[in-house]
C-alpha cells in the first residue's frame, strides 16, 4: 500500500479502538507462543457466510471444510489443463460473498498468487496493468461496461483499423467454433492487444458469475481477450458453485455441465407447468458441496434441503440437447437491483 493509504487505515483503526499489526509481526507471535496443531474434521464448520438476501433476509449458510475442499478439488479437476503453479488471481469482488470466497480458496489450495486492488474500482484497469492476473472472476455488469467501452472505441476508428477490427473478430471466431484459445501473432499481438492490455495482457480465465451474461457479450469477449470466458452457476448453500461452462465450450445462453463433486437433477413444479418428463423443472443440487444448513433456523433449513439431502434452488432449468444446463424460470419471482426482491418492494 502507499504510505499515505495505509496511514489513513491505521488512523481510522485507532479511532475505532483496533488493533492493527503486520504478518511478520503475526509470524512472530506465533513462534513466540506455539500451540498444537489440531486438524479439523470434515463435517467441521468452516464458516458461516451469509446468503445476499435476495429472497427475504440473508440467512447464515453453516459450511464444512468437506464443502470447500471438494469443491476446490473440483475445480482443481475443471480448470487443471490450462493452469500451472504460476497463476495470479486479481481479487477486487466483495470477499463477504460466497462466489468470490469460493475463487480464492481454490486458488489459496492450488498454491496461486493473489493480488489485492487498492479499494477504488474506477481504478482497476491501473491495478491490472500492474498485477498482469492470469485468472479474473467478474460479474455481468462489469462485463457488460468492457463491452460497450470496446464497441465504442471501434466505432471511433478510421475504416481501415475498423476493417482490421472485423477481420481479427471473423478469425477469431473460427478458434471459438473449434473450442481452442489461441494467440495469434497478427490478430492478438497487433489488432487485439490494445484490448487485451487493458487486462493486464496475461490473462487466460474469466469466470462470469452472480447473474447471467448476455450471450452475445460472451461470444464476442470470447473473440477479443485472447482467454477462455466461462459462466458458472451456484448459490451460497453449495459454496458458489455447482456447474461451469467447459473449457473451450462453443455453447452460449447456459451455466454448462455440473462439477464432479456435486449432481444436479430437475424435478416438477406443476404449479407452472413445469415437469421433469419434458427435462424442465426445479433445479436441486446434491453432493459433499452442499451446506449443513442455516445457522439457527431449522424451518428455512427444511424449506432448502429435503429428506434425501437435495438442495432446492428455486431456480427453473432445461437440459439443451448438448448436454448443458440452461435456466428459464424463477419459482419465487423476483427480479434482481440491488438484493431486493420483488415481494418486498409489492410492499411499500
Amino acid at each position: 500500500l502507499p504510505a499515505e493509504k495505509e496511514a489513513e487505515i491505521r488512523k481510522k483503526a485507532e479511532e475505532k479502538g483496533i488493533a492493527i499489526m503486520t504478518y511478520i509481526q503475526l509470524l512472530e507471535i506465533g513462534r513466540s507462543d506455539p500451540v498444537l496443531h489440531h486438524p479439523p474434521k470434515p463435517d467441521d464448520i468452516f464458516e458461516i457466510c451469509y446468503t445476499s438476501g435476495t429472497t427475504g433476509l440473508p440467512k447464515g449458510a453453516m459450511l464444512t471444510h468437506k464443502n470447500i475442499i471438494s469443491l476446490s478439488q473440483s475445480a482443481n479437476e475443471f480448470f487443471k489443463p490450462v493452469f500451472n503453479e504460476l497463476e495470479i488471481l486479481i481479487s477486487y469482488l466483495p470477499l463477504a460473498h460466497s462466489y468470490e470466497q469460493t475463487i480464492e480458496l481454490y486458488c489459496l489450495c492450488s498454491g496461486f498468487k493473489i493480488g489485492y486492488f487498492l479499494g477504488d474500482v474506477r481504478q482497476l484497469s491501473d491495478d491490472l496493468a500492474h498485477l498482469k492476473p492470469t485468472i479474473m472472476p467478474c460479474v455481468p455488469r462489469l462485463l457488460n461496461r468492457m463491452y460497450d467501452n470496446i464497441q465504442a472505441t471501434t466505432r471511433r476508428l478510421g475504416p481501415i483499423k475498423r476493417c482490421l477490427f472485423n477481420m481479427a473478430l471473423s478469425a477469431k471466431a473460427r478458434d471459438v467454433e473449434e473450442h481452442r484459445v489461441s494467440r495469434h501473432m497478427v490478430w492478438d499481438g497487433l489488432v487485439l492487444k490494445p484490448i487485451q492490455q487493458r487486462l493486464g495482457g496475461r490473462v487466460k480465465l474469466i469466470v462470469s458469475g452472480a447473474a447471467p451474461l448476455s450471450p452475445t457479450i460472451l461470444q464476442f469477449l470470447k473473440r477479443v481477450c485472447g482467454a477462455y470466458v466461462v459462466e458458472g452457476y451456484g448459490q451460497t448453500e453449495c459454496c458458489g458453485v455447482a456447474a461451469c461452462q467447459p473449457l473451450g465450450d462453443a455453447t452460449v445462453g447456459n451455466i454448462g455441465v455440473p462439477l464432479s463433486c456435486n449432481m444436479i437433477k430437475l424435478v416438477d413444479v406443476p404449479e407452472m407447468q413445469y415437469f421433469a418428463k419434458d427435462n424442465v423443472g426445479e433445479l436441486c443440487i446434491q453432493g459433499a458441496n452442499v451446506f449443513k444448513g442455516y445457522y439457527k433456523d431449522e424451518e428455512k433449513t427444511r424449506e432448502a434441503l429435503d429428506a434425501d439431502g437435495w438442495l432446492h434452488t428455486g431456480d427453473v432449468a432445461k437440459w439443451t440437447p448438448s448436454g448443458r444446463i440452461q435456466i428459464i424460470d424463477r419459482k419465487k419471482h423476483m427480479f434482481k437491483l440491488s438484493q431486493v426482491c420483488k415481494n418486498e418492494i409489492d410492499l411499500f
